[in-house]
């Protein structure tokens, strides 16, 4: 098992809030495909991902990519569901099902797994958008936001920086 990657923590605040929307009945392949990265990992992949960036998560204050992707991004607001919401991320989004993806949350902890199962998730509305929440592929710049907890994606680029990765291959 990868170091970087931690056991999931149902009784911890944050765990239990991105497994909220999971039913019963899906909980073990949801913990299958997608994984929590230990504390140091999603601080590290944080630091990279935002580096140069203040306030990453505040509409008016933040600055560079963050800040282009907030005000300059292509949204599509009359996406109203999560069905809705994959079409238009597969038309934007040329990913690899098998290529990893990060979640990065509006908080401390990163979660990890791959296109497809994002995807998959996703649709089923099991993956909890909290606040706001964006995707990644470290291999690419395209970024996916979800803000103020809608399904609507927003599409932009994220910096030039390179991410934290390179222990990560296309499996877990």
């Amino acid at each position: 098992m990868n170091t970087e990657i931690r056991d999931w923590q149902p009784d911890g605040s944050f765990d239990r809030d991105f497994l909220r929307e999971v039913p019963p009945a899906d909980l073990n392949s949801f913990q299958e495909a997608i994984h929590p990265l230990s504390d140091e990992a999603s601080a590290a992949f944080q630091r990279a991902l935002f580096a140069g960036i203040k306030k990453p998560w505040h509409y008016r204050h933040t600055t560079s990519w963050m800040r282009r992707l907030l005000h300059e991004g292509f949204s599509d607001r009359s996406i109203d569901t999560f069905d809705k919401a994959v079409i238009a991320i597969r038309t934007r989004i040329d990913w690899a099902a098998n290529a990893r993806v990060f979640m990065v949350p509006q908080a401390p902890n990163v979660y990890t797994a791959t296109w497809g199962s994002f995807l998959q998730f996703f649709q089923r509305g099991h993956i909890r958008l909290f606040e706001n929440m964006l995707v990644c592929n470290p291999l690419h710049r395209d970024v996916v936001l979800f803000w103020e907890g809608y399904c609507w994606p927003y599409f932009g680029k994220r910096g030039s920086r390179r991410l934290p990765c390179s222990t990560w291959d296309s499996e877990v």
